[in-house]
């Protein structure tokens, strides 16, 4: 899936992964160079002469130029200490360049003004040259300095390019790399740019395929290409992380134009990885500059950030209203729904009675008209036969009502019990353990249950109730109260619990 994904990034942005993973790995590269570090200064420690012991501090300031200033100086002084006429032009001349690092441009020059050309070999004169290039530029990109200062550096750094380039002792490499930035400086960066890029790819030093791509990387600068300038920088940073040494601009050329580019996170990381060389290495010639574009850069990303925060704020509140919307249209219709299940349930309730009751009263109904009926045919048998006695006794027979109300009743219990059967279980889950009613018979309600069943049923008006149960409204006002305040729960939810069970 990694693969994938790396497969479908642009040339640029692998790029910027590999630069990104190999500053995460710098630290192993140390190591190596740390180790060869420690050979070497054994293999000085042991030097019998004078001659061995300026050439392996020449070594040690070599590998040390670029990655430990200091050092590198200490190297420097030993060089000098152990120096011959045969080495005393070179001690020099990297005195200066270590001088130019420091930002000590007075001793630099100092040193340089030390030497007499006409002494040189072709091989010294190259070197002297390639140092007062490497003074020059660093003076004229050193904000520090008045712009007429600057301006003047500019002027000798292409001056003495021309002379280092018809110089026989120069390096090939450097030749060619010259040649190309010659070139662009120039205008003619198209006409550089295969050049820089041919040196990149036949160079096999890790140090001349840095410095190549960091030309190359300038030429396409010139020619507003962007991007590729972007890759080359990358990779010319990759290369001297590779190499390993701490002091290269390539890496702080990259934090500059993504900074312009508003990619300020990558900017930052870059810029802080450079300063953080430069700090290690003690080059004070990038410090300065480094430290100033990560003053610009921290400050852009502070910006930002603080308009993330309140965008973020901003966002936060937003999806805050929304939800709060979404939950009140949420319990909005919960409630509805909650409201629409209760209506349901009442109805199918409803639907329940309806069925359990009609039938059952239509029964009673009919029986109670044949009751009436038979009764009229008795009274009539006993009014043609003159038996006044025995029409007055079936008037006054007070079984006959009590009777025909118990069996009412019965038949409204039994129903109701088998519409709700855990009627009871859920009243006296409101009432107090020693208040709770107990049926004598499964089937039969008492008169507190029956009223409580009424209200169930939506007879809620007390005098409704008591016509219900044929007895006086006070005594079915007074069975509600008493109901009530045994209750656990106030008097008003006791029988809204009753009538939505």
């Amino acid at each position: 899936m990694a693969i994938s994904l790396l497969a479908g990034c642009s040339p640029l942005e692998r790029k910027l992964r590999e630069l990104d993973r190999t500053i995460a790995q710098k630290e192993v590269f140390r190591e190596n160079l740390e180790t060869r570090l420690d050979s070497l200064r054994s293999v000085h420690a042991g030097d019998s002469c004078d001659s061995l012991r300026w050439i392996h501090a020449n070594e040690l300031y070599k590998l040390y130029k670029f990655y430990q200033v200091d050092s590198a100086l200490s190297y420097l002084k030993e060089m000098d200490r152990y120096d011959s006429p045969q080495t005393h032009a070179k001690t020099v001349i990297e005195s200066v360049d270590i001088y130019t690092s420091l930002r000590n441009y007075a001793s630099a020059t100092e040193a340089i003004a030390s030497l007499d050309t006409l002494s040189l070999n072709e091989s010294e004169l190259a070197q002297y040259y390639n140092s007062l290039l490497f003074l020059y530029a660093i003076e004229a990109e050193d904000e520090s300095l008045p712009q007429s200062t600057r301006n003047e550096m500019l002027e000798k750094r292409y001056t003495v390019r021309k002379k280092y380039l018809a110089c026989e002792g120069i390096d090939p490499f450097e030749k060619v790399r010259r040649h190309g930035i010659q070139l662009y400086e120039d205008g003619k960066a198209k006409e550089a740019i295969p050049i820089l890029k041919g040196l990149v790819k036949d160079s096999e030093n890790l140090g001349e395929k840095a410095a190549a791509a960091y030309s190359l990387a300038n030429a396409y600068i010139e020619t507003k290409q962007n991007d590729e300038a972007k890759y080359w920088y990358a990779q010319s940073a990759i290369y001297s992380l590779q190499r390993p040494v701490r002091a290269f601009q390539s890496l702080y050329e990259l934090s500059k134009i993504l900074y312009i580019e508003n990619t300020l996170q990558r900017a930052s990381d870059y810029s802080r990885s450079a300063l953080e060389d430069a700090l290690e290495a003690n080059y004070n010639a990038q410090v300065y500059t480094t430290a100033t574009s990560k003053l610009a850069i921290v400050s852009a990303v502070d910006y930002q950030n603080k308009r993330i925060r309140v965008t973020g704020v901003m966002i936060i509140v937003i999806f805050a209203v929304l939800l709060f919307v979404i939950a009140w249209l949420f319990l909005r219709n919960m409630k509805k729904s909650r409201d629409l299940r209760r209506a349901h349930r009442k109805l199918e309730e409803a639907n329940k009675i309806k069925e359990g009751y009609v039938f059952q009263y239509i029964g009673l109904s009919a029986n109670y008209l044949q009751k009436i009926e038979d009764f009229r045919r008795d009274l009539r048998q006993d009014m043609k036969n003159g038996n006044i006695d025995g029409i007055k006794k079936m008037l006054r027979d007070p079984n006959f009502n009590v009777d025909e109300y118990k069996h009412f009743y019965s038949i409204f219990d039994e129903t109701f019990l088998g519409l709700f059967p855990d009627f009871v279980d859920k009243v006296n889950s409101l009432l107090p353990e020693d208040e709770q009613f107990k049926l004598k018979n499964p089937n039969e309600l008492p008169t507190g249950l029956r009223i409580l069943a009424a209200i169930k049923l939506g007879i809620t008006d007390s005098g409704k109730i008591a016509e219900f149960l044929t007895c006086a409204p006070s005594s079915v006002y007074t069975h509600r109260s008493k109901i009530k305040k045994k209750a656990l729960c106030s008097a008003e939810e006791f029988e809204k619990l009753v009538s939505d069970f």
